[in-house]
């Protein structure tokens, strides 16, 4: 997601399309924080028990990680109000 979102912020930046340009770069930006985000904090955990060891998915909290959310969430308050009018 994340790499889809940075295609669409520079395909938008460079050729621009025949809608509302700062809408679709608002939501390229928050995919791209978003998907970026997650690829950063996903990470796995054993767990061993007596005779067996499951592996299960965990969130490791990096401020990398905080801050591509953080892009995430500003892209996607700047989509919600352009689409609403309010910017």
């Amino acid at each position: 997601m994340g790499a889809v979102g940075l295609f669409i912020l520079t395909w938008t930046m460079l050729v621009g399309t025949p809608h509302d340009d700062l809408l679709i770069a608002s939501i390229g930006v928050a995919m791209m924080g978003f998907g970026f985000a997650e690829a950063e904090t996903r990470t796995f955990q054993k767990k061993i028990g007596p005779g067996f060891t499951i592996t299960s998915p965990a969130r490791r909290i990096t401020l990398a990680g905080i801050l591509l959310y953080l892009v995430g969430m500003a892209g996607a308050l700047a989509a919600v109000l352009r689409a609403t009018g309010l910017i």
